[in-house]
């Protein structure tokens, strides 16, 4: 079970009708775009909900981490990131904070407030490593994919292409430190998600659903894994409030 667990919490950390096109756009084109909006912003808030259930025999584990992060880089010279994280798992609820400031990396967890002199790349990476980042969809993942339009907004429906499936399984026995064990393997149900995009052109929120069959050593795992990502806030509309750090530990 340790393994089991280990592997599934591995692939949380790795990782947002007609089929036809959306005007002269096809949905891979308005997906793209809008990726490439997101990236290209310099203030952002998202919420971020991951979600997973994890069954062997009678033992079940549930956990459900709930996300907010705040980023501002439109002064480069001094760049600003909040993010608080809750974690339920078996009855507890975990919290912590992280925060970038002044070329300084700020860390609130189980009761320790760390502060460490750190360049904000390097900060962002922790962060996004926590926060669970979604893979990328490609161009395959696209095909056939169901387009309709709700509310004014776009809303693209796809499922998960088997090639983008087989690099998430190496990735997955990869974090879990379980490439070299033969008699590991990852079977997947249909990977679905829904992505819905404004009438801007601006993304609105990415839903994933996937569900797997883990086996390894001859026992069976399954699980039930979503994602949900709602972008929140671009551009003025973001404010960030920082804590006190003067208890904060310099390491």
């Amino acid at each position: 079970m340790k393994k089991l667990l280990s592997l599934g919490l591995g692939l949380l950390l790795i990782c947002g009708c007609t089929s036809a096109t959306t005007g002269n756009q096809s949905p891979y084109e308005l997906y793209s775009e809008a990726l490439s909006r997101v990236r290209n912003e310099t203030k952002m808030e998202m919420n971020m909900t991951s979600s997973i259930s994890m069954a062997m025999d009678e033992e079940t584990v549930d956990m459900v981490m709930d996300i907010n992060m705040k980023m501002d880089q439109s002064d480069q010279t001094n760049p600003v990131l909040a993010m608080t994280m809750d974690m339920d798992m078996l009855g507890e609820t975990i919290s912590m904070a992280a925060y970038y400031q002044d070329g300084m990396y700020y860390m609130d967890m189980l009761g320790e407030k760390m502060a460490v002199e750190m360049p904000f790349d390097e900060a962002l990476g922790q962060v996004e490593d926590m926060s669970s980042d979604t893979e990328e969809f490609t161009e395959a993942d696209f095909e056939g994919a169901e387009y309709t339009e709700q509310n004014g907004n776009h809303v693209i429906s796809l499922k998960m292409s088997q090639e983008t499936i087989d690099e998430l399984t190496a990735q997955a026995l990869e974090q879990a430190s379980l490439s070299d064990v033969g008699d590991a393997s990852i079977e997947y149900g249909d990977i679905v998600s829904t992505i819905t995009i404004d009438s801007n052109g601006d993304l609105v929120s990415t839903d994933l659903q996937m569900p797997m069959t883990f086996t390894i050593d001859g026992q069976i795992l399954t699980m039930d894994m979503g994602v949900k990502v709602d972008y929140v806030a671009f551009g003025d509309q973001v404010v960030i409030e920082m804590p006190d750090f003067s208890d904060y530990t310099q390491y």
